[in-house]
C-alpha cells in the first residue's frame, strides 16, 4: 500500500497547482481504478485525527481537489467559538459543521445558547435575521453570516476615559 492521503497532498498543493488555486481540503475524491470512489474530509482528519478522512492510497488511486474560492463560496462564523473566520461553504453543511471547523465553543463563553445566522438575499437587497439554538443541526445557505452566543450580556467592557485637571485621570469602569 502507498501512502496516506494527507501525505500526498503538501507536493500536489504547493508544486502541482496551476495559477495559484486554493485547495479544499474538505471533499476530496479519491477514485479507484475498479471503479469506486471515495470521498474523504482531511480538514475534520486534522481536528480530530478520524482515520477514515485519511485512508491509504493505491498507486493507480487518482485524487481529485477541490478548489476553494473564499470570494464566492463560504460561510463566516463568529463569537464564542475558538477560531472565527471564513469557511468553505459545502452544500449539506449545518451549524454543527460550522462549530466544529471553527474548533468548537470557546471555553471563555459558557451558557450562549442561541445563534444568530444573517442570511443575504440572491439579488443582495435583503437580510434576514434567523435566531436558531446553538446547538441546533440548523442548515446553512451559500454566504451566511454565523454569530454564535450573540447574546453577551455583561461581558462587554464599558468604560470612560476622564482626563483634564481631575484628582484621578483615566478609565473608569461602570455598568449598564
Amino acid at each position: 500500500s502507498g501512502e496516506r492521503a494527507d501525505q500526498l497532498l503538501p507536493t500536489l498543493i504547493y508544486n502541482g497547482t496551476p495559477y495559484n488555486l486554493t485547495v479544499c481540503l474538505r471533499n476530496i475524491k479519491i477514485k479507484k481504478p475498479a471503479g469506486s470512489e471515495v470521498t474523504i474530509d482531511l480538514q475534520k482528519f486534522r481536528i480530530n485525527g478520524d482515520i477514515r478522512e485519511n485512508p491509504y492510497r493505491a498507486n493507480d488511486d487518482i485524487i481529485v481537489l477541490p478548489t476553494a474560492n473564499y470570494e464566492e463560496i463560504y460561510y463566516e462564523i463568529e463569537g464564542a467559538i475558538n477560531s472565527s473566520g471564513r469557511y468553505h461553504f459545502l452544500e449539506g453543511d449545518n451549524l454543527q459543521d460550522a462549530i466544529f471547523y471553527s474548533m468548537g465553543i470557546s471555553t471563555a463563553f459558557d451558557g450562549f445558547d442561541s445563534t444568530t445566522i444573517y442570511r443575504i438575499s440572491y439579488d443582495k437587497t435583503k437580510m434576514e435575521k434567523i435566531r436558531v439554538a446553538t446547538t441546533s443541526n440548523f442548515k446553512l445557505k451559500n454566504r451566511d453570516r454565523i454569530v454564535v452566543g450573540d447574546e453577551q450580556p455583561f461581558m462587554d467592557d464599558y468604560k470612560i476615559l476622564v482626563i483634564g485637571e481631575v484628582n484621578r485621570p483615566g478609565y473608569i469602569p461602570f455598568g449598564r
